[in-house]
């Protein structure tokens, strides 16, 4: 058995308990129409911005409020037992002011969109120099784009479907680069597990309330080692909390959890 530590609580003064992790697929899209940059007046209204055309594709993935548009960029399953594990957390409104309520799948809570389904966001996009304009046309228009995915999505058939979409949609000119990354799965523990049962048990003895219990942590970390390559059962305690600006210089655990 794997107990770790690593990830952020649900709620910051309440003991949590997650049992896999999403994972990241990472990959550029990207447009190039011509080399070097053209005068916006001499040129403007006679060639393609690639700047527009891109934005134009990326506004096809998902809908105004996120909901992913191409069917094998979503989870194929949402078992019931997952469901209910769900039901049990708090609200968001309980959680955080800064949740979005009208955000994601529109069919799901808003628990259920971060722990049990996938979200698609576009990290980064880049087209010229902001900050040394020249008043050019660029010739070329970038985006760093991430799917968030969790156990039940065909990964092997994400790319190939966004090719399709957009042949679809006649954006044969857009190409699609995945990240030089470390790739692992999705993972999720079964939740009738005995050991998970166990650590449930011993936490909430031991602190005196309520654990509140995952089927995954929003984000990654490289469970898949322990859980598929190892076959452990795999259970994360973290220790840490949301707003702690996870990877910048303030990502620790509050002086509460310290014992002295």
């Amino acid at each position: 058995m794997l107990i770790a530590s690593d990830g952020p609580r649900l709620i910051a003064d309440v003991p949590t308990v997650f049992l896999g992790s999403r994972r990241a697929l990472n990959f550029d899209s990207k447009i190039e129409l011509r080399e070097g940059a053209l005068h916006s007046g001499n040129w403007g209204g006679l060639v393609a911005y690639p700047t527009i055309f891109l934005a134009y594709v990326l506004a096809t993935l998902t809908d105004v409020r996120g909901q992913i548009q191409v069917p094998a960029s979503r989870p194929t399953r949402l078992t019931k037992d997952v469901r209910a594990m769900i039901a049990k957390l708090p609200h968001v409104e309980e959680q955080e002011n800064l949740i979005d309520i009208n955000w994601g799948e529109e069919d799901l809570s808003p628990n259920e969109r971060i722990f049990v389904w996938n979200s698609f966001a576009i990290l980064a996009t880049t087209s010229g120099v902001l900050e040394n304009l020249i008043k050019a046309i660029a010739g070329s228009a970038r985006a760093k784009c991430q799917l968030r995915y969790v156990v039940g999505a065909e990964v092997d058939e994400i790319l190939p479907a966004l090719r399709n979409h957009l042949d679809s949609h006649g954006f044969k000119e857009i190409e699609n680069c995945v990240d030089n990354q470390v790739q692992f799965a999705a993972t999720r523990q079964d939740v009738d597990n005995i050991w998970v049962e166990r650590v449930l048990t011993s936490l909430e003895k031991s602190v005196g309330q309520t654990v509140n219990l995952l089927p995954n942590l929003r984000g990654s970390v490289p469970n898949e080692c322990f859980a598929n390559i190892l076959d452990l059962a795999t259970i994360w305690v973290p220790h840490s909390y949301r707003q702690c600006s996870q990877h910048e210089l303030n990502e620790n655990m509050r002086k509460t959890l310290f014992k002295r």
